[in-house]
């Protein structure tokens, strides 16, 4: 809690270290894993707190689902198969894989913050699930 409208809410693996970061670029890689995190990262209230998951929005300092951080490769990851064209490039090139939403001061003092933690915890469950069962496996 921080305030000036400054308080946060993150989750998932900020700057992992390059074995974990391998290893969750190859479960983007996997086509199963990979329906599953897109499946999540679109769903309609993960969007609703963290934003649409669109790459390309990059320098505006705001994090906007897992993109739109400087936090990402210029090029392709250098993997085998892997091209400045793949198909899940927007994900490869991801060296942070995490969501974050700030609250301001009117929301937090509010009677109803507990509700809207409630509602946002559950919404970014399966995506904290997610990368658990990736780089645990």
């Amino acid at each position: 809690i921080e305030p000036g409208d400054g308080s946060l809410l993150a989750c998932g693996r900020w700057s992992p270290p390059s074995s974990e970061l391998v290893t969750l670029r190859h479960s983007f890689l996997d086509p199963v894993k990979n329906k599953k995190f897109r499946r999540i990262i679109n769903e309609e209230k993960f969007v609703k707190f963290f934003g649409p998951a669109k790459a390309g929005r990059k320098g505006k300092g705001k994090r906007c689902n897992v993109f739109g951080h400087e936090d990402y490769l210029k090029k392709a990851p250098k993997m085998q198969g892997v091209t400045k064209d793949h198909k899940d490039i927007d994900l490869l090139r991801l060296k942070t894989v995490g969501v974050s939403m700030t609250f301001k001061d009117e929301e937090v003092l509010s009677p109803e913050f507990k509700y809207i933690l409630f509602e946002v915890f559950k919404a970014r469950s399966l995506f904290s699930h997610w990368l658990k069962f990736c780089t645990l496996n």
